[in-house]
């Protein structure tokens, strides 16, 4: 049973009235609340501004990586950039919308976010070492750092489970 009260702008413990930004940085809800609020959520308040699915990185991470790899083509005249910066691009934006796909349904994406993360280490591995044998930092060096901290994410993705569940399917379960 859910109890529910108005939106007031005085804080739940008596006194002034507080703002959004200091609900949330003292932990709690903007909303005034914090008591409604299931303990994990109370506790991760910040958490919400950090997506936590895989495709919500993957997609545009793909899309930067074939951007990158357009614009090596076009400033440079490089094929090679163009063919491994699209593909690698084209591969992640494929597995981030097939993830996109599966979440909606219902099903985990282990797979996909794997396949991602050994795409993005190889570039990284590969950009990394054109950057230490002297490249210019943009685009190898942006792509390395870009793809070390990819592979944090998905392996921290991977480690904690997955992508949690939908709202609606989260607020079933707990019924």
């Amino acid at each position: 049973e859910r109890v529910t009260r108005a939106r007031t702008s005085v804080a739940p413990r008596g006194g002034a009235a507080r703002s959004a930004a200091a609900d949330l940085a003292s932990g709690g809800d903007p909303s005034g609340d914090d008591e409604n609020q299931p303990a994990d959520r109370r506790e991760n308040a910040m958490a919400f501004f950090l997506p936590r699915h895989d495709f919500c990185f993957t997609l545009p991470w793909g899309l930067f990586v074939a951007l990158c790899g357009l614009a090596g083509f076009v400033i440079a005249g490089s094929t090679k950039s163009l063919v491994f910066g699209g593909g690698f691009g084209g591969l992640l934006m494929i597995l981030g919308a097939l993830s996109l796909k599966k979440w909606k349904e219902g099903k985990g994406s282990a797979v996909e976010t794997t396949v991602s993360f050994g795409i993005t280490a190889a570039l990284g591995a590969m950009m990394g070492k054109k950057f230490a044998a002297g490249a210019s930092l943009v685009p190898s060096g942006v792509i390395a750092v870009g793809a070390a901290a990819m592979c944090l994410f998905y392996v921290s993705n991977l480690v904690t489970g997955g992508n949690p569940p939908r709202e609606a399917e989260a607020e079933k379960k707990d019924e």
